[in-house]
Parts: C-alpha cells; structure tokens; sequence
C-alpha cells in the first residue's frame, strides 16, 4: 500500500519497525512489511529515522504537487551495478532497434484509445466510422523506419492528431455536465482534465518507481529526448499504460462516482481531500486487480515489472 500525505502538519517518526503518522486529527501506527512507498503532497515532518528506515526496507519516499506530478524523491541508491545498464541504454535509444521499440509503445497506445472508443461507441449504438483516422495514423508510423529528429516528430504529431480524436469522442460521450473543450493539462479547469491529471500523476510516480528500481536512467529517452521534458524514458514508456487512467477516468464519471463537491471553489481549481481519496482508491485497485498478461492474470505492477525486464534484456543483447 502506499502511505499517502495530505494534510499540512503531519509528523511521521519511527516506531521500532513502523511508522508513527501523527496530524492534528489522528495518530497511527503501520508496518513497514505493508508500505511500498509514502507520498508526500502537503508541508509535513519526516524524521531521520524514518528515512533510515525507508533505505532499509527499499521504500522510496516521493514528493508530489497537488496534481500527483513527482517533484523529487527519495531511494536507496544502486551503486554502480547498473553502470552497464545504463551506457548501453544510451546507445540504444539512438539506435534504429531503439526507434522500433518506442514506435510499438506510440501504436499500442493508439491501438488501446481505438479499443475503448469502439467499445463505447457500439454500447450507444453509434457509428464507428470515426475510428478509421487511427488505423491510418498507425500505418504511417510504421512506414517509419530510421531513427532521427524530423522521424520523432512525426510519430508524435501522428500520436497528438489520434489523441485529439480520441478526446472529442470522450467528450461527447460524457453526460453533458461533464464536457470539456479541450484537453488540458497543468492549470486544467475543466472536472474530466483535472480528475486524468491526477490521475496521470499517480501512474506517472508508479512507474518512475519502477523504472528507477531497474536501474535505468530516466533522463534519457527515445521519442522525448533531452531539454526541457524532465524524465523522456518515463515519458516515453508511459505509453502503453495511459489507457489505465484514460479508461478509469472515463468509468469514475460514468458510474457517477465523481461528485461535484470533490473540486475545490467555483472555478474547479483542484480536488479536494475526499475527492483524491477517490480517486487514489480506484486506481489503487485497478492496479492490484490487475489484467492478464501472457496467459495468466498478473498485477499491473508485475506486469511494467515483467516489461522493464524484458526491454534490460533486449537492451543488453543488442550491440551496437
């Protein structure tokens, strides 16, 4: 589980092996054993025993903004094992096999987006014939051969043309108090972009944690190279996972579980404390219910596991 920090003024200490969390509502006692990793949102107190402990049980601590975006964060560090890891990533990820792989994850992610929209679409009874214009950006992705700067560009302009198709077919799907304009990002005013915002910053933390525990250097990418986007490999390998929030987001509003006490003032300026534990809850079980994977049902955790290892092993093979 992960140990979530919302409230200004909470105190953490430790307690032989478990943590002491302490606010001006509450004080509780939790294992060790149960915590993957602790979440920092507001202004709190960590002790250094706790961050003692956290190197000792391999938990890293992060710290979020109030959309879930991880501004820095705390882990054991690796040594120099994964030293070979990483020069070979580099050279890889500027290769043409390096372009291969980031194309699969730009087209699985298109590939998903056409999945769910005709789904929802042929439960209402409406036309599909919307969803041709993906097929076609999907072709011309993998017309795309070499890796090189005007290449990266196209494939992701192809990627934003289906992403705007995809999020005008949401909206129009959505109950009309609902609807947004347009997808928006940081700063986001409408309730469907601020409730995939956060969203999108839970996965974001779940699978820099992950790629970071393998070993790999998250400031090298494929598709998003250096410069002002922080974490390119987080950015690109998020892909294929973005239809775990854009799904969930869409189910939250449709079963009518957001409510509209859960945004902050009446301009929809954030989400409220109530309104995150809803949030957090459901994708939380998303990812331990997991989906089948190879055959059999795994976590989604497993599953990133299962994909970072196969793309360390690819990446190892390859020589260049």
């Amino acid at each position: 589980m992960e140990l979530y920090i919302s409230r200004h003024g909470t105190k953490i200490s430790k307690v032989k092996e478990s943590f002491c969390v302490k606010n001006d509502e509450q004080e509780y006692i939790l294992s060790s054993e149960k915590i993957e990793s602790i979440i920092l949102e507001s202004e709190c107190s960590v002790t250094a025993g706790v961050i003692r402990l956290v190197f000792e049980k391999d938990i890293p601590i992060l710290i979020t903004d109030i959309y879930g975006h991880i501004l820095g964060q705390f882990h054991r560090t690796n040594g120099t094992k994964n030293g070979r890891l990483k020069r070979e990533q580099y050279r890889f990820f500027s290769s043409n096999d390096g372009m291969e792989i980031a194309k699969e994850w730009v087209i699985e992610k298109i590939l998903n987006q056409r999945i769910h929209l005709e789904k929802l679409l042929k439960r209402r009874k409406k036309s599909i014939e919307s969803l041709n214009d993906f097929n076609k950006y999907i072709k011309k992705i993998q017309e795309i051969k070499e890796n090189s700067d005007e290449n990266r560009n196209k494939i992701m302009g192809f990627e934003g043309f289906s992403s705007r198709i995809y999020f005008k077919t949401i909206s129009e799907l959505m109950d009309k108090k609902w609807r947004f304009e347009k997808r928006e990002h940081q700063g986001a005013k409408e309730p469907y972009n601020i409730v995939l915002n956060y969203m999108f910053g839970m996965l974001y933390r779940k699978i820099e944690t992950l790629i970071l525990q393998e070993g790999f250097d998250t400031t090298v990418g494929i598709l998003h190279t250096e410069g002002n986007n922080r974490l390119p490999l987080l950015y690109d390998f998020i892909e294929k996972y973005r239809i775990l929030a854009l799904e969930g987001v869409f189910d939250l509003f449709n079963n009518k579980v957001i409510k509209e006490e859960y945004f902050e003032g009446d301009s929809n300026k954030g989400l409220t404390i109530d309104g995150k534990r809803i949030i957090s809850s459901y994708f939380n079980n998303v990812f331990r219910n997991g989906r089948e994977y190879n055959g059999k049902k795994y976590t989604i955790d497993d599953i990133i596991k299962f994909e970072l290892k196969k793309l360390k092993n690819m990446i190892l093979e390859v020589r260049i």
